[in-house]
């Protein structure tokens, strides 16, 4: 087994092992608002302005309370291929305010299309405090969980055809009870600014131990034939 193994390493550094980077930017992202100032939903609307910032918080007394979503098409995956690492990023731009910290969920769906009950959707796992008034601005932050892993090869195994990420105030009403608008700026997919706001989920794939396997098979059989 030990010899497998060194084997397999000489595979990937060969490159005959390789990995596979893929990056996309969402398909759809937007605000969704809920006016009625109930932090659980349900959603009653959506804004999405192209070329601009998605701003995650409440304005005038909790009244507004808006989540950011973003979307992406699960992109194919090679048979044979496993995941290996998932990486999403957003760029934060700037803070309004004084918000309190900033949470990530994560579901699945099989519309590519941000609607209103995405608000309240049940999230499969979250990331709390994202962001805080500390972070600094004007940079890109990055969930890498090992966690997502098991999540999307889940979701390629029920044929799930869409993730989707939802940025929310963690904590409703702490540090935000006031009369003016409290949130982070999120870069949005038509940021007019260019690639560097955009937000990206990037999905590394490698071929399963039984795929190089075969390879190195067949290799040592051509080897062994005269």
């Amino acid at each position: 087994m030990k010899y497998i193994k060194s084997i397999l390493a000489i595979f990937t550094v060969c490159g005959l092992a390789q990995a596979t980077v893929m990056t996309s930017n969402p398909v759809d992202d937007a605000r969704v608002p809920n006016l009625s100032g109930n932090p659980d939903g349900p959603g009653t609307g959506i804004a999405d302005r192209d070329s601009q910032n998605i701003v995650v918080g409440d304005a005038a007394n909790n009244w507004n309370i808006s989540k950011g979503i973003y979307i992406y098409e699960l992109p194919p995956i090679t048979a044979g291929d496993t995941i290996s690492k998932i990486n999403a990023e957003w760029f934060y731009n700037d803070i309004v305010g004084t918000p309190p910290n900033l949470k990530v969920d994560i579901f699945f769906k099989n519309t590519g299309s941000v609607v209103a009950a995405d608000y309240q959707a049940a999230a499969l796992l979250s990331m709390d405090n994202f962001l805080t008034p500390e972070s600094a601005a004007g940079t890109r932050y990055a969930w890498d969980d090992d966690a997502l892993i098991a999540l999307f090869n889940n979701a390629y195994d029920k044929g799930d055809k869409y993730v989707v990420f939802r940025l929310s105030l963690q904590d409703w009403g702490i540090g935000n009870e006031d009369s003016k608008v409290d949130g982070y700026r999120i870069g949005a997919k038509e940021h007019q600014q260019g690639a560097r706001h955009w937000p990206t989920l990037t999905i590394t794939t490698i071929p399963e131990p039984g795929s190089v396997r075969l390879l190195m098979l067949g290799i040592f059989g051509t080897f062994g034939t005269r």
